[in-house]
């Protein structure tokens, strides 16, 4: 092996484990979010049932 494929071979193995890490912390910030903060927001509406309420109110809160 050549010192060029070395190098090469470290930066790959340090770029997985970067990416690795990266992925543990992104689902342990999410595991607490949804153990912590979920009690403190209510089940909200889907964007469906939120443009659907819009759309009745539309008229009431048109502006002239």
């Amino acid at each position: 092996m050549t010192r060029k494929q070395a190098v090469d071979s470290i930066d790959n193995m340090a770029r997985r484990a970067d990416k690795i890490m990266f992925d543990l912390a992104g689902r342990v910030q999410y595991e607490y979010a949804g153990r912590h903060l979920h009690d403190w927001f209510p089940r909200l509406p889907g964007d469906v049932a939120y443009v659907q309420h819009l759309n009745r109110v539309a008229d009431v809160l048109r502006l002239y």
